[in-house]
């Protein structure tokens, strides 16, 4: 089973993004135990950066993503903050990306199944403002496309609809792809890349345990 991890590269000020380091990181580690496989993709602080994964996920989901997991840098963070809703705002102009759909679409997820160890250093932290940049962009945008893909599935049934709202080729359909936002800290102190590798890799095995997940499991 294959996990999308992006992050993004440097953009304003700052010169260095641990997002785009942990993706980098991640990009190609498995996990024997949960039986998923990463792929790491860090994405540039633009417009046209934001739409690659929308774009795909419109397409089909061709790569067979089992869950999406978006990361980029809050550097007020004191740890890792789990973003539970997006705003539907373009970083560009503070105008909505889509002007008909709603206001904020919620993470697919199941936020109830990540218990986390808050006593950690980079312990979790619910957040439900993910901004208004490309963060808070890309974070909506998957989202509207997973629930758009699940609607033509609904309606239409058909293979391409149904692998981007998240179910394999040929399943019925099914729950709505995991896609969630995960906001991390500088990589200062305690925050090293490492270890906010291993707790992005906590929170999708977690995700990866879903039984309605390993009903359509390939492997």
């Amino acid at each position: 089973r294959l996990v999308l991890v992006t992050g993004f590269g440097p953009f304003r000020n700052f010169t260095q993004n641990p997002s785009g380091k942990v993706a980098a990181f991640l990009d190609g580690r498995c996990d024997a135990a949960a039986r998923f496989c990463i792929q790491g993709l860090r994405l540039n602080v633009t417009d046209e950066g934001v739409q690659v994964v929308e774009r795909v996920l419109e397409a089909g989901n061709p790569s067979n993503w089992r869950a999406v997991v978006h990361m980029g840098l809050e550097d007020r963070a004191k740890g890792l903050k789990i973003e539970v809703a997006a705003l539907n705002n373009r970083a560009s102009d503070n105008t909505t990306v889509y002007p008909t759909a709603p206001p904020i679409l919620p993470t697919t997820v199941d936020l109830g199944k990540l218990a986390l160890d808050p006593t950690q250093a980079t312990g979790e932290i619910w957040s439900r403002d993910a901004g208004h940049y490309y963060c808070n962009e890309i974070f909506y945008r998957s989202l509207h496309a997973v629930r758009r893909a699940a609607a033509a599935a609904g309606v239409g049934g058909n293979a391409a609809a149904r692998a981007g709202a998240g179910a394999g080729a040929g399943a019925g359909p099914r729950q709505l792809l995991p896609v969630v936002f995960v906001h991390l800290p500088e990589d200062t102190g305690g925050n090293t890349i490492a270890h906010m590798a291993d707790m992005v890799t906590t929170i999708i095995a977690t995700i990866m345990q879903d039984d309605n997940l390993r009903q359509f499991d390939r492997l």
